[in-house]
């Protein structure tokens, strides 16, 4: 499954392999799809119930905890050191972001210093830094997520993307 699409949604989560679509639902806990994440040997989809990850490429999946309760998941990326230090974030509408330092194994609230906990977009920098996009405006975390600082109010952002130039 290294090569083709994933899809997610209100079934769950197919695979095209260039001829046809698999669905990959077996042991699935999430009702509704909203974010997926390929990173290592992990795919790792997040839903209106939480996150679950899966290591044979979706065939089947395990419930990943979340201390605090099961959110609805918006967004998902992997550090840029991901090899190295295992660490993901995902974003939530209700309890702002969280972060796995184990390949997504475990999850925590990591929402120090956000105003909103209505996360809507997440993007890692070329620099480094970890930019989210929630319903008052852009945070900003030089830590990996750890610590947010606000760095723009504006209109809520839903998407997050950088130029070449390096400009959000």
């Amino acid at each position: 499954d290294s090569t083709g699409v994933w899809a997610g949604g209100l079934g769950g989560i197919a695979f095209y392999d260039g001829s046809e679509w698999h669905t990959r639902v077996a042991g699935l806990t999430l009702s509704s799809i909203t974010a997926l994440a390929r990173v290592g040997n992990w795919l790792i989809a997040g839903g209106t119930d939480g996150i679950a990850r899966s290591s044979d490429g979706g065939v089947t999946w395990q419930p990943c905890p979340i201390k605090g309760g099961a959110p609805t998941i918006t967004a998902l990326v992997a550090s840029p050191k991901y090899e190295k230090d295992k660490t993901l974030i995902a974003a939530s509408l209700n309890m702002g972001t969280l972060r796995s330092d184990d390949e997504g194994q475990t999850w925590e609230v990591s929402a120090f210093a956000l105003e909103s906990y209505e996360v809507l977009a997440l993007l890692w920098t070329k620099d480094g830094a970890l930019i989210a996009g929630t319903t008052n405006g852009l945070y900003r975390s030089p830590n990996a997520g750890r610590a947010w600082r606000l760095s723009e109010h504006c209109a809520p952002v839903t998407a997050l993307t950088q130029l070449p130039n390096g400009s959000l």
